[in-house]
């Protein structure tokens, strides 16, 4: 099969997913009622009928990646007048919305077919009206696994927002009328929100508060944002609460919050003290399409404009983005941003190497670093008693967060398992600066050589037998939790920090069918 053929078929299928009759319904509410049965779905395996914490986490990135595709459509194709929205269930439009999210699900399989076929990675065969593949089982899916399954940079805990603080705070500040609730956001009852919501978000963020931005600091932004997520989390408490003690619809007519740009700006000032100016460039920002962005993603850029002088902001976008990973991707794609962010992330794997020092310095270990003639070594630790060193490359950049991504940072890994290999081979070679000077031991010291990343690892065709790829902050994590260099460093060689297939996942098969074309691909299920 040609290539000819296979973008023939990429094409075919990327019109039968925009055909959908919600396509064909006003720009406004066609954008609103996706969002709102969105929020059905979240509530109901969140609160309604909870799934377990696990599953919670793959469902939610499930539907996170599969959003994109029909806010996208409806962007780029939906060529309806924008009007005054209907807050009501309408039956036949809420059914073509959960379809189409169904669809959407299915749609974002191929966009990882389709990418990695045009990288080379796997091949296509055509046989009538299916797309073989390669099974990529034989693989080691084990390492996208970790990504997925070790979250929070690597951290083992994982806080977990308590929701009953929120419930009392809302007393006295909510109303009902039929299906629809308003809750009154009295800058009291925001700074409430924003207490408890920010404990749980801070953690998240990483970057120092004064790195700027053209129009902003980082700080700035986390502050903006951290409101907002806090508003729209008191919002969907609310909504949940009430919709458990009968409210009519589960209240998806406010599901999304739905109001004003100006009265948006307006509430984030007073609520942050933040000027009007600034907050007008991050809320321009974070609008879906705005900056110039040719393919926007809902993730990144979530605040919708229905073009009927309104905007909506969905709690399911806003609660589950790694917001300051999202804003990094959008500054790297605004031309007027990305060099200032590009002398940014020059600092980052300074920033990430004293995190490290500072979390393992008390285990009583020697810490080294420094340069080499061709090449810097980023930071080794060192168990003289034990005779046994560990050398890392640190590595920070952008976590992937669909294929195309997950390909070009697979570059940045490569890298940085050269840069090790490099050391590694100095080590062999008895190379002096690097054995005396720099790691102060001889010879006989046990060597590994590692790379460290902040917050992914690749997939299993970057991977090195020799160099082990793990998240750093999961190596610091069983560092502390082993006590002892020499453990830790079997551990890492083994690759015992990777999921188990049977028992800590499966692969499962999906099939895929398009219009007229059918295929298959895998999905990973965690095993709680």
């Amino acid at each position: 099969m040609s290539s000819d053929q296979i973008a023939d078929i990429e094409g075919e299928i990327d019109l039968e997913f925009s055909n959908s009759s919600l396509n064909n319904i006003n720009y406004s509410q066609s954008l609103w009622t996706v969002l709102s049965v969105l929020e059905d779905r979240h509530i109901k395996m969140t609160q309604i009928k909870p799934l377990g914490y696990e599953y919670q986490h793959v469902q939610i990135d499930v539907l996170m990646n599969a959003l994109t595709h029909p806010i996208r459509s409806i962007h780029k194709t939906n060529t309806e007048a924008p009007e005054s929205l209907v807050h009501d269930v309408i039956d036949d439009h809420y059914g073509w919305a959960n379809e189409w999210i169904d669809k959407a699900v299915l749609y974002n399989k191929f966009h990882a077919i389709f990418p990695l076929y045009w990288k080379g990675k796997i091949s296509i065969e055509v046989k009538e009206n299916k797309l073989c593949v390669d099974d990529w089982r034989s693989e080691e899916p084990r390492y996208e696994v970790y990504n997925r399954l070790v979250r929070n940079d690597g951290n083992k805990s994982v806080s977990i927002l308590d929701s009953s603080r929120v419930e009392k705070a809302l007393i006295g500040h909510f109303r009902v009328i039929k299906e629809r609730f308003q809750l009154n956001l009295t800058p009291k009852l925001v700074d409430s929100l924003v207490e408890f919501y920010a404990d749980y978000a801070n953690s998240r963020y990483t970057i120092p508060d004064n790195w700027n931005c053209c129009y902003f600091n980082f700080g700035e932004f986390k502050k903006v944002y951290t409101t907002i997520q806090s508003i729209l989390f008191g919002r969907f408490i609310c909504r949940s609460k009430l919709a458990m003690i009968g409210l009519l619809g589960l209240g998806f007519s406010d599901s999304v919050w739905v109001l004003a740009q100006s009265e948006l700006v307006n509430r984030l000032s007073r609520y942050t003290g933040l000027s009007k100016v600034k907050i007008q460039k991050i809320i321009e920002y974070l609008t879906f399409g705005n900056a110039g962005i040719r393919d926007p993603d809902v993730a990144i850029q979530p605040i919708i404009d229905l073009k009927n002088g309104l905007l909506a902001l969905s709690p399911f976008i806003f609660l589950h983005s790694n917001s300051e990973r999202n804003l990094c991707v959008l500054l790297n794609q605004i031309s007027e941003e990305k060099v200032r962010y590009s002398k940014l992330t020059q600092q980052k794997e300074y920033v990430l190497k004293c995190e490290i020092i500072e979390e393992i310095t008390s285990l009583g270990y020697r810490l080294e670093s420094g340069r080499l003639n061709d090449t810097d070594l980023d930071f080794a630790i060192i168990d003289d008693e034990k005779k046994i060193c560990i050398t890392f490359e640190l590595k920070w950049f952008i976590e992937p967060a669909e294929i195309r991504e997950s390909l070009d940072r697979s570059k940045e890994l490569e890298k940085g398992i050269e840069q090790a290999k490099k050391i590694a081979l100095k080590f062999s070679n008895g190379d002096k600066q690097l054995i005396t000077d720099v790691l102060k031991i001889d010879s006989t010291y046990e060597f590994l050589a590692v790379v460290g990343s902040r917050n992914w690892i690749g997939n299993f065709y970057v991977q090195s037998e020799l160099i082990p790829i793990i998240k750093i902050k999961h190596f610091v994590h069983e560092l502390k939790e082993r006590k002892c260099l020499n453990a830790t460093a079997k551990w890492l060689k083994n690759r015992a920090y990777l999921p188990i297939e049977s028992v800590d996942y499966d692969i499962v098969d999906i099939p895929i069918n398009f219009g007229k074309w059918q295929s298959s691909w895998y999905g990973i299920k965690p095993i709680v």
